[in-house]
């Protein structure tokens, strides 16, 4: 029940040295990271592990624990646990390659993927849900299991979503893959009017002040923020808007 953390290309003497390397000395290289045990299971297994871009992160899943843990590598502390919401295996997970601390993991079976902020406090706001398209509606899958009952004279649950089978980020963009289909996100890293509707409740009231004080005829003549260019006052908003876990966190202190 635990997580082993070695690099595999670590210097030792001037010269690299490979887990294949040195086996006596082998072990003190390694970081060891408990899994947390739960009422239900006391001996959590894991098997998948990731670091986020910056090296500042690392996460594990756990199958038969049903959850993914985070612990931050200044001093190797558990930060944060995300419980399934199914009650299924979490298995496939990675980090957002442009958001440092975004993290995506999936369950055995699902129709979506858990997008979750490891700095969100708030355990109501600290996820959202990734929709995956499915070749098979749902519809069709309560047909086809039908009918396999009818045929084979056996009860089986529906199906409902698809056995994801692996996880990846690549300039901000999300490409999930399962047994049906391979598909392609697009995860939000930038403010834009267009997309303003989608973020925090307390950033989208700020935008609306400054942008009220910055029309108004006494911000023109007495307000350097009147006199911001268009342009250049859409960047700073822009650059306000991130990281978003401080706009959710700053509204749950102050609520």
């Amino acid at each position: 029940p635990h997580v082993f953390i070695c690099p595999a290309d670590k210097v030792v003497e001037g010269r690299p040295v490979g887990l294949q390397d040195d086996p006596v000395s082998l072990p003190e290289r390694f970081i060891r990271l408990k899994l947390p045990s739960t009422e239900e299971v006391r001996r959590p297994f894991s098997q998948y592990c990731n670091w986020n871009a910056s090296s500042t992160l690392v996460a594990a899943s756990s199958d038969n624990g049903r959850y993914v843990c985070v612990w931050q590598t200044s001093n190797w502390t558990l930060v944060k646990m995300f419980h399934s919401s199914q009650r299924r295996p979490c298995l496939p997970l990675t980090f957002a390659d442009n958001l440092d601390n975004v993290l995506l993991w999936a369950e055995d079976i699902a129709s979506t993927v858990n997008v979750a902020n490891v700095m969100v406090r708030n355990r109501r706001k600290d996820r959202a849900l990734l929709k995956l398209p499915e070749r098979i509606s749902k519809k069709k899958r309560e047909h086809f299991t039908k009918t396999i009952n009818m045929m084979s004279g056996m009860k089986r649950e529906l199906i409902d979503g698809q056995r994801i089978t692996g996880i990846g980020c690549s300039r901000g963009l999300v490409y999930v893959a399962t047994t049906e289909l391979i598909s392609r996100h697009q995860l939000i890293d930038e403010w834009a009017p267009a997309i303003h509707p989608k973020f925090n409740r307390r950033f989208r009231a700020a935008v609306r002040e400054v942008l009220r004080g910055s029309s108004s005829a006494e911000a023109a003549r007495e307000s350097y923020l009147g006199k911001l260019p268009s342009g250049v006052l859409m960047r700073i908003l822009a650059y306000a808007a991130f990281p978003t876990e401080e706009w959710v966190n700053a509204a749950r202190t102050r609520s």
